[in-house]
């Protein structure tokens, strides 16, 4: 009996770290690859013309130095224009075009109402929106997303007395009509362009029923990438990634994940913890957490705050300002993909209570490991030969006595954590 409680105490009080890889716990859960594959992406509205369209040529420079591997963009129906020469998407030509030539892939998200109407209710429209797109950009993108947020959709609008806003959505009508129509929208996609790879419909939520009813119908046979939205603090995460893997788990199927869309506003809206040194500090274990639970690639939301109202949270979600002067998260962004690009290990990670390490190899053979807590605690380490630490930012420190929620990175190899 005292062997199995000195057993326990040395398993969850220290982290060993025998190689550059633990091999004590690997929570992988989804299907995934054993190294990232372009897996940074981010959010940006570059089809839009009173968005970021204006900064297209500075967005695509900024994502080139952070090392961002995908954008997710809008392919608005709305946008196919007419003129004497015919039908055209110049917007989408110029977007293309720019990001080609940056070796930055695209990630388009089809649009989900055609004349004001749900797709699944204009379904020969939605047929011509889809020829017309596909036909001539499928093969600019090998991926696309099936409309966005189609558990958001129908919503209806009311107004209170005081003239307040309150949005209420039907969830189950969402359901039954995305997956009325998603097995012909795959095929046709499918019989336009065969080697498209179709995205699920970015959820924004897995608990509202929307996922319950795809899955009873079978609906997963009808898209090849499944993905969600998650706006919540990094360690809640892998909870939310669990439940979705139990769904697949009772309805026996199993697809690739991606996060299409994460992150943190930094509005002036009485919230005094929404800081913009908060939203740097989540970002990379955003990042990590998703890597070694399987996703294999994660959108942050967005590039550019507008700023337009101080205090309304969706101006305020970019890392970069919207002049393009950097917010803090620009740099821990930059940092992450710098020490962590494509072609490396998959992070593992190990927890203990609320602290966190994970670690890594990198492409060029250095052992990497992030260490975090929620709460700031005293580490100690034993460490071997040459060994840096980084902070977040990516500016060496001194070897470190604390773990907080900012990482700390470690390059070298580290025995135990404790």
């Amino acid at each position: 009996m005292k062997k199995n409680a000195l057993f326990l105490f040395l398993t969850f009080t220290f982290f060993p770290l025998c190689s550059c890889l633990s091999s004590q716990w690997d929570p992988k859960i989804f299907p995934c690859s054993n190294k990232l594959e372009n897996p940074y992406g981010i959010i940006s509205h570059l089809t839009k013309e009173n968005a970021d369209y204006p900064y297209l040529a500075k967005e695509v420079a900024i994502m080139k130095r952070i090392g961002i591997n995908s954008v997710r963009l809008d392919f608005a129906a709305s946008q196919i224009k007419k003129d004497s020469n015919g039908w055209h998407t110049k917007i989408w030509d110029t977007v293309i075009d720019t990001l080609k030539a940056s070796d930055i892939e695209l990630l388009p998200i089809l649009d989900r109402t055609i004349a004001a109407k749900p797709a699944w209710v204009n379904v020969s429209g939605y047929h011509k929106y889809l020829k017309y797109t596909l036909e001539k950009y499928g093969k600019d993108a090998s991926t696309w997303e099936l409309m966005n947020e189609a558990d958001l959709y129908p919503v209806s609008i009311t107004y209170d007395s005081s003239g307040k806003r309150k949005k209420t959505f039907d969830y189950s009508a969402s359901g039954a009509g995305y997956m009325s129509k998603l097995p012909d929208f795959y095929k046709y996609i499918k019989s336009i362009s065969p080697s498209t790879k179709v995205l699920f419909s970015g959820l924004a939520s897995d608990k509202n029923g929307f996922l319950d009813t795809i899955c009873v119908h079978g609906g997963y046979k009808y898209f090849d990438i499944m993905n969600i939205h998650c706006y919540l603090e990094p360690e809640q995460i892998p909870v939310v990634l669990k439940r979705i893997k139990r769904k697949m788990d009772k309805y026996g199927w199993a697809k690739p994940i991606w996060i299409t869309e994460c992150g943190m506003h930094t509005a002036k809206n009485g919230e005094k913890w929404r800081t913009e040194e908060e939203q740097a500090s989540r970002l990379p274990r955003i990042f990590l957490l998703s890597f070694a639970y399987g996703v294999d690639r994660v959108y942050w939301y967005n590039l550019r705050s507008s700023e337009k109202d101080s205090t309304y949270k969706e101006d305020h979600f970019g890392i970069m300002h919207a002049d393009l002067s950097p917010k803090p998260a620009y740099y821990t962004y930059k940092t992450l993909v710098s020490l962590c690009p494509n072609g490396s290990t998959r992070p593992r990670v190990e927890q203990n209570n609320d602290m966190y390490k994970v670690n890594w190899v990198s492409p060029d053979g250095k052992c990497i490991t992030a260490v975090w807590s929620k709460k700031k605690r005293k580490i100690s380490m034993k460490t071997k030969g040459n060994v840096r630490y980084l902070n977040s930012y990516g500016k060496r420190i001194a070897k470190v006595q604390y773990a907080s929620k900012d990482i700390i990175y470690i390059i070298g190899k580290v025995d135990f954590i404790m």
